[in-house]
């Protein structure tokens, strides 16, 4: 364990990409120590000792020439980007006293002077909108980014800005967190599960619970101890205490508050109870009245009251203000955790929340509120470039970027910072990601890279929404224009959102409609929160794999595997063949086999299909196994305890493409080339996971016969 100590340059600001049609190789090498530049500077602000790890980079970045593979090349550059800013956001969630500011870092303004004190709907008229990156444009693509969808987009009006934080302190002094009636299902169960208040970027003096498990399970925010959360006794001291030490607390912060907010409240009800007996009786009998009442009243009227104007509010010292609709001020309760320090709660800043929240909110403001789709959010960008003129019609190859993108700035900055698009909108690129109503999906004629088979095609399960625009922190290709990124719906990035409302037609909405098994899990009810919508907003998954992992394919599968142990047509034959040619070679071998991939002994067995390693599960405990169609019709029923098998060799792993960390094997067996969607990319990969004298067996078919496989392969 040692300290860790820099190797690269300490950068705060990120190169733009390589314009692939131009780009000389002392530009690539730049960008390439750039990228790393960047990381190194980013771990400095990680407190302690640590595990010195040598970085893919270290080796790359030293080299002189650049590799003659420029797909391969880029495609490890711009995923080094996706990983710098995740990892932002987790050093973010991280205690204070664990992280420091790296010299330099800048957060952006408070304020641009000018608060926000509105955020009005904009209306769109009807237009066509076309999205997906032309296959020759010069830059770094991700596979969901090619292909196309064209779209009309009927009229509907947006917010301005971004939803700030003082709109969203409206909606948690109202109860939004304490109220079901604003929450999906899944969302109030995530809620519940964190046990959350308010945003998890927000700061309190409740010491709330964090609830994610773990090593943070007794950690959040709130649990500081310092006196910025001590200083908060209006919603800690003015709950916690103020019911426990009523009187005390009572007098402190009542007569304190009691006056500030109390004259209001406290008066209209004083006049009938406190005040009235306690000026007519004097300071004993109102000290008497004021507890009796004043608990009474106080508590009754305070919990109700003094929650939403007294108790939250308390006796912060913090007593900022902001205009809001005029001449109305109102204190700030929270403080705002940011990357490495707890400040003041910058109110013009967008609300950093996840999907759940972002929907709890949209109800709360009424039921013909939601969030924007991904047609929607090309919509309010207004007029763009044609790909034909090159880099330049994509922002993030721009001199001049008016957005708070590429490490400008090192947090989110008030939402009218920045001028607004030629429709009207501002921060449509940048300060934070948009939540989106869209599943994530491939575009027409969606085809998985060859590079990274699994980038995309695993995320289109229905439980990933799109996410828009980028963030702060967002660099390389992350806020192109061409740009598809997705979450899981609990997930938290640098993300926000903005109000949406449908004037007319059904919104442009993108949602997968194919059922997918999770393993452990099952297919989960997943029913769509859009309003307006009817069955064409469903589309199919692009990933052939979920769509054919069906009860019936399990089926097939199973009576193909035992069929004749179970009185099922199958071609068992053709297995036994497979593994009788598989146990000559390796008795052919000079060398001892110790592990296999996919069978033979002390295996592991690997499959991207949900359904059959659940069922292989049952057939190694022993379980019987039950199969119904999707229209709940009985197709089979299997006692897996006929089955006699050593199963106690075998392990299973759901994999969606061969990782490094699977290990190396002398012998792998591929006998269900027919499955894969990208055969080609699974292929590449066997190189990397094969002992330098291993053995592979590879089951050829109609499309991939021997040649075919050569061309691959080569002749090893």
């Amino acid at each position: 364990m040692v300290v860790f100590q820099p190797s690269g340059k300490h950068v705060l600001h990120s190169l733009k990409p390589c314009d692939l049609s131009s780009c000389t190789k002392r530009e690539i090498k730049e960008y390439f120590e750039n990228t790393y530049d960047l990381y190194e500077t980013l771990f400095t602000s990680l407190k302690g000792t640590w595990i010195r790890f040598q970085s893919e980079y270290a080796n790359l970045a030293a080299c002189e020439e650049i590799s003659c593979c420029m797909e391969f090349f880029s495609e490890k550059q711009e995923e080094s980007k996706i990983h710098f800013e995740t990892s932002s956001v987790l050093i973010r969630q991280m205690p204070l006293d664990l992280v420091k500011k790296p010299k330099g870092w800048k957060n952006g303004p408070l304020t641009t002077g000018d608060p926000v004190s509105s955020n009005p709907l904009i209306e769109i008229t009807e237009r066509a909108v076309s999205m997906g990156k032309p296959e020759n444009f010069p830059s770094y693509g991700w596979d969901n980014e090619y292909g196309e969808w064209n779209v009309k987009v009927p009229p509907f009006r947006a917010s301005k800005y971004l939803i700030t934080n003082w709109e969203y302190l409206e909606f948690v002094n109202d109860g939004g967190y304490e109220d079901s009636k604003y929450w999906t299902d899944e969302g109030w169960k995530w809620k519940q599960f964190r046990k959350l208040h308010h945003p998890t970027f927000w700061v309190c003096g409740q010491k709330c619970k964090s609830g994610c498990g773990g090593d943070l399970a007794t950690y959040s925010h709130c649990n500081l101890e310092s006196d910025v959360n001590h200083n908060m006794n209006g919603h800690h001291n003015g709950f916690a205490n103020g019911v426990a030490n009523g009187v005390a607390n009572g007098f402190a912060n009542g007569v304190a508050n009691g006056f500030a907010n109390g004259v209001a409240d406290g008066v209209t009800n004083g006049v009938a109870n406190g005040v009235a007996n306690g000026f007519a009786n004097g300071v004993a009998d109102g000290v008497t009245n004021g507890v009796a009442n004043g608990l009474a009243n106080g508590v009754t009227n305070g919990a109700i009251n003094g929650f939403a104007n007294g108790v939250l509010n308390g006796d912060h010292q913090n007593n900022l203000t902001h205009a809001n609709g005029g001449s109305e001020e109102m204190e700030r309760p929270y403080k705002y955790r940011a990357m490495f320090e707890v400040i003041d709660m910058p109110m013009d800043w967008p609300a950093e929340v996840n999907y759940h929240e972002a929907k709890a909110f949209c109800a709360w403001k009424g039921p013909d509120y939601r969030l924007p789709t991904e047609a929607e959010h090309h919509a309010m960008r207004g007029p763009q470039k044609s790909p034909s003129e090159g880099t330049i019609c994509d922002i993030i190859y721009q001199d001049n970027i008016k957005a708070n993108i590429n490490m400008a700035y090192g947090s989110s900055t008030p939402v009218n910072l920045f001028p607004p698009s030629k429709a009207g909108f501002c921060d449509v690129s940048g300060n934070v990601w948009e939540w989106c109503e869209d599943h994530f999906n491939g575009l027409k004629d969606f085809k998985p890279h060859i590079l990274y088979d699994d980038f995309s095609t695993p995320c289109f399960d229905g439980r990933h929404n799109m996410i828009m625009g980028g963030s702060w922190v967002s660099t390389g290709g992350e806020a192109s224009r061409f740009s598809r990124y997705a979450f899981r719906r609990h997930f938290f990035q640098h993300l926000g959102f903005r109000l949406v409302q449908s004037i007319a037609d059904s919104p442009p909405v993108r949602l997968v409609g194919t059922p997918v098994f999770v393993l452990g899990v099952g297919v989960e009810d997943n029913p769509s929160t859009v309003p307006g919508i009817d069955s064409s907003a469903y589309y199919c998954t692009t990933n052939p794999q979920y769509h054919d992992d069906a009860e019936e394919f399990l089926l097939s599968e199973i009576s193909s595997h035992y069929g004749d142990l179970l009185g099922m047509e199958n071609n068992v034959q053709e297995r036994e063949e497979l593994v009788q040619m598989c146990v000559e070679a390796i008795q052919k071998c000079d060398y001892p086999v110790k592990n296999a991939l996919e069978i033979m002994c002390s295996v592991i067995a690997i499959d991207h299909s949900g359904r059959l390693l659940d069922a292989a599960l049952k057939i190694q405990q022993g379980k019987s196994l039950e199969i119904t169609s999707a229209l709940d019709k009985h197709l089979s029923g299997i006692p897996l305890n006929k089955i006699v098998a050593n199963t106690e060799k075998v392990m299973f792993q759901q994999f969606t493409w061969l990782p490094n960390e699977i290990g190396t094997y002398d012998v792998i067996v591929m006998s269900c080339l027919h499955r894969l969607a990208n055969v080609k990319a699974w292929l590449i990969r066997l190189w990397d996971i094969i002992s330098p004298k291993g053995l592979l067996i590879i089951k050829t078919n109609i499309t991939w016969d021997l040649e075919s496989l050569k061309a691959v392969l080569g002749n090893k």
